[in-house]
């Protein structure tokens, strides 16, 4: 399921602090979950508007509703998770 559920967004973005921030570990527990819990609304709420957007865009071209259609939001909203995860949770390869 994109995006997948809280709890593993939430295990995925604290692995990532942990691996990318090396004072992360040092935190208290309640702060580590508040900052991990805070990433992921703001990782939410951008793939939500992207994802409004993409629909918006297949509504106005008059496809939404055909299998055609279906498949393209579907692979265009994989595409919009892992590009929000890019985003937010950069790999050390990226800036």
């Amino acid at each position: 399921m994109i995006p997948p559920t809280q709890d593993l967004r939430i295990r995925s973005i604290t692995r990532w602090l942990k691996d990318s921030r090396p004072d992360f570990g040092t935190l208290p527990p309640a702060e580590q979950s508040q900052i991990a819990t805070d990433m992921d609304d703001s990782m939410i709420e951008t793939f939500w508007e992207q994802d409004d957007a993409l629909m918006q865009r297949l509504m106005k071209a008059k496809t939404w509703g055909t299998e055609p259609c279906l498949q393209q939001y579907r692979l265009e909203r994989m595409t919009l998770w892992q590009d929000v995860c890019s985003e937010f949770l950069p790999t050390s390869g990226q800036d």
